[in-house]
């Protein structure tokens, strides 16, 4: 890696996330009694956790844009496995949603894109996504209770792989 990649990832786009989530359209997600932490927003609608933020990876060129809402992967005592997380990731496909074992997302990949959309249309998908886990029964979750959830999914993954 150069100096001039080193710099670029260690220090400009941490600078630059932290400037953009003052930006329209995440800057309104405060309004809504979101915090700003150092590289996405948190808060709660509906009663569910959503996380909003900037996705820049290192070995992209472009940032873009993501909503993340949280749930309990922990269904009437047991974990998801992965023919029900392949089944809900079959339903919601279509709506460009990712279902992950414990939350599901939509990324924006082109900034242009997401740019154009405004705060109410995000919201609307947000509103979209916590509607189908209510559907469901899926059971919202705290941030804290969200990162927990990772050590406890890890301890029951052979029911994950194996039902």
């Amino acid at each position: 890696m150069s100096s001039i990649e080193f710099i670029k990832h260690e220090y400009y786009k941490k600078w630059l996330i932290k400037r953009l989530l003052d930006k329209t359209p995440l800057i309104e997600f405060l309004s809504h009694n979101f915090l700003k932490h150092e590289n996405f927003i948190v808060g709660e609608l509906r009663g569910y956790t959503v996380v909003v933020g900037i996705d820049w990876q290192k070995h992209q060129d472009r940032y873009g844009y993501y909503y993340q809402v949280l749930f309990d992967p922990f269904i009437n005592g047991r974990m998801l496995n992965l023919k029900e997380c392949k089944s809900f990731q079959e339903e919601i496909i279509k709506n460009k949603l990712n279902f992950n074992l414990n939350s599901i997302d939509k990324f924006y990949g082109k900034r242009k894109v997401f740019l154009r959309k405004e705060h109410k249309d995000i919201l609307s998908d947000i509103y979209d996504t916590i509607e189908w886990l209510m559907l469901r029964n899926f059971k919202p979750i705290s941030f804290i209770e969200w990162i927990d959830s990772f050590s406890k999914a890890s301890r029951h993954s052979e029911t994950f792989y194996t039902k």
